[in-house]
C-alpha cells in the first residue's frame, strides 16, 4: 500500500484540525431544539426552524387555526394561564355549541402583555392549537374565539424547563435573557418589544423533563 508521506506533514495536520474544528461549530449553531417529547403524544403546530445557536433559534410558523380566550388581566401570570386553561379544557371536554370532545394539543400558548408601571395589570390571552381533524371549522363557543396565529410567522425562541411561575413577567426573567441573547446579531430589534409568549408543553402534574418556550414575535 503506497502511503503519501505529505498526509502526516504538520501543515496537512493543522489544515485537518482547522477544518474540523470549522465544522463542528458549524454544526453547533446548526443544531435545532429537539422536538419536545410531548409532540409524539399530543399534536403540535408545525414550523420550520430559519437559523439556531445555543442561546436561541428563529422558526418560521405556519399558519393555522388557533382559539383564544379574551382578554384576562391580571397581576399574577399563574392565576390566569389557570383561568384561561379551564376554558379551554372545558371547550374540549364536549363544551361547545356541537358537543364535540376534542384531543389535547400543545403547547398551550400564553401571550403576555406585561405592565407598563408597578399599579398597572398583565393582560394575557391563552391560546389553543386546533388538531388537524377540526382546523378548517372548530366547533363554536362563546368562550373561545377562533383566528389564524401566528401574524407574523417569524419568531426568536428561547427553551427552558421547570414550572413557569408570576417570575417570567419579571426583570430576571427568561424572556430577557432571550433579549439579551438577541443583542449584536442580525435579529436585534426586529421583535415586537410590548408583548412576548409562553408556550408551555407539560400538564401540571408533570413534574420531570418539562419544557417551555419563551416567542418574540418579529415585526413586519
Amino acid at each position: 500500500m503506497n502511503i503519501d508521506e505529505n498526509m502526516f506533514s504538520p501543515n496537512r495536520m493543522l489544515s485537518t484540525i482547522f477544518l474540523s474544528f470549522s465544522l463542528s461549530i458549524l454544526l453547533c449553531e446548526g443544531i435545532s431544539y429537539p422536538k419536545p417529547h410531548n409532540c409524539g403524544i399530543y399534536e403540535c403546530p408545525s414550523y420550520e426552524v430559519v437559523y439556531s445557536q445555543k442561546e436561541f433559534e428563529i422558526r418560521n410558523y405556519t399558519s393555522a387555526t388557533w382559539l383564544s380566550t379574551k382578554d384576562i388581566v391580571s397581576k399574577s401570570f399563574n392565576d390566569a394561564t389557570v383561568q384561561g386553561f379551564r376554558k379551554v379544557f372545558s371547550y374540549i371536554t364536549g363544551k361547545n355549541k356541537e358537543g364535540k370532545r376534542i384531543k389535547m394539543t400543545a403547547p398551550v400558548l400564553v401571550n403576555v402583555v406585561p405592565p407598563t408601571d408597578s399599579n398597572s395589570d398583565s393582560k394575557l390571552v391563552v391560546y389553543y392549537y386546533v388538531p388537524q381533524e377540526f382546523q378548517k371549522k372548530p366547533p363554536v363557543s362563546d368562550e373561545l374565539l377562533p383566528l389564524n396565529l401566528p401574524t407574523n410567522k417569524l419568531v426568536a425562541v428561547r427553551r427552558f424547563g421547570g414550572f413557569v411561575n408570576d417570575s417570567i413577567i419579571g426583570p430576571n426573567s427568561e424572556v430577557n435573557t432571550l433579549r439579551n441573547s438577541l443583542e449584536g446579531t442580525t435579529y436585534q430589534g426586529k421583535y415586537n418589544s410590548s408583548s412576548f409568549s409562553v408556550a408551555i408543553y407539560n400538564a401540571p402534574f408533570e413534574i420531570i423533563n418539562r419544557v417551555n418556550e419563551i416567542l418574540l414575535s418579529f415585526v413586519d
